[in-house]
């Protein structure tokens, strides 16, 4: 009898352990559902609320091949995140007062986001402000931010470590001795903030090499001139930190024509196509990478995550590092030239 009553009562738990475990098996198969239920729903309404996001980029000149390599990194980025269409304008000649009344036109069209170069960083602090009150972000492709700036992120070079590193290579190329000339584009604060942090540690690790400025500008006649000016005055020099992506090319070619090419050292900025076929023939030294190319790449995925969420997914100020580009790092950059020749030649 007592081993009936065992049976019995194994028999009873063996059913009520059934009954809990097909409970259980139930319930989590009705979660599970619930669950992708809740998932496709939302992946559909952020399908349905906008299949596009429509980007607009103003990289500072409509031209050069500098602006080209930021539009050939924001594409990039679109490629990767996909369903969205980049579109780019500026001025012809980086006109300041042209490339607001572009982005006005921009904020106007109502596009999704809008990157920017502000070459005169005041400037664009209104069309900036407008875009906020309209609902378009606006990233911002420099690393000196704006004061008061609605920006949700900046990404660029950084110019106190590039100016830093550009007065330690020099002074190593030119054996502690000789003068430098530091070729500027302008007198605004990041112009300044280049040459004294360069002037700076020049004095700090080579007293005596001496550093002098010169505005050239953006026209490359007026950067010939104006080389070909200092040059004859000072026909000693025999050291170039060329601040600006074609000032490079422009300075071998003036210091090839007054003889002197094989006496100086030039370092330009931007591993360019043109500049990358110059520094592989010998005629200019070194090439400074502020990282244009994934800085557009970074504006985009810094816009398309802050409209999915409100967090662009980077810190604020997003500095690429400095580094310099000699012959040995030239095949590293042979798929940015490419990707850039390919949207310069559809122009």
């Amino acid at each position: 009898m007592k081993g009936i009553k065992l049976k019995k009562l194994s028999l009873w738990l063996m059913v009520i352990l059934i009954t809990v475990s097909m409970i259980g098996i139930f319930s989590l198969s009705s979660c599970k559902t619930a669950t992708e239920e809740t998932v496709a729903e939302t992946t559909a309404a952020e399908t349905a609320a906008g299949e596009v996001t429509k980007i607009f980029l103003e990289p500072g000149d409509k031209l050069s091949e500098f602006s080209f390599s930021i539009h050939a990194g924001c594409l990039k980025a679109a490629e990767e995140i996909g369903n969205v269409e980049i579109t780019k304008d500026a001025s012809e000649t980086a006109a300041v007062d042209e490339n607001v009344s572009i982005l006005e036109q921009a904020i106007a069209a109502k596009y999704n986001g809008l990157i920017l170069m502000p070459y005169v960083p005041d400037a664009f602090e209104e069309p900036m402000i407008k875009a906020k009150d309209a609902g378009i972000p606006s990233a911002v492709l420099h690393t000196l931010p704006i004061e008061n700036t609605v920006a949700i992120g900046y990404a660029g070079p950084d110019q106190i470590g590039y100016a830093t590193e550009a007065a330690v290579w020099l002074s190593d190329k030119m054996g502690g001795q000789g003068k430098v000339l530091v070729e500027s584009a302008g007198t605004s604060d990041q112009e300044k903030l280049i040459f004294d942090t360069f002037n700076n540690k020049m004095k700090e690790i080579s007293p005596d090499i001496e550093v002098f400025n010169e505005v050239v500008t953006l026209d490359p006649a007026t950067v010939t001139q104006k080389v070909t000016s200092v040059i004859q005055r000072d026909p000693d020099i025999n050291g170039f930190f060329a601040v600006g992506a074609q000032y490079g090319i422009i300075t071998a070619k003036v210091c090839e024509e007054q003889g002197i090419l094989d006496k100086v050292t030039i370092l330009t900025m931007d591993p360019l196509k043109s500049n990358l076929d110059e520094l592989k023939a010998g005629r200019i030294d070194g090439i400074i990478d502020q990282g244009q190319y994934f800085s557009g790449y970074v504006c985009v995925k810094m816009i398309v995550n802050f409209l999915k969420d409100g967090n662009t997914g980077y810190d604020k100020l997003y500095v690429h590092p400095t580094k310099i580009v000699g012959v040995e790092d030239i095949p590293e950059y042979q798929a940015i030239v490419d990707a850039t020749a390919a949207l310069m030649q559809g122009q």
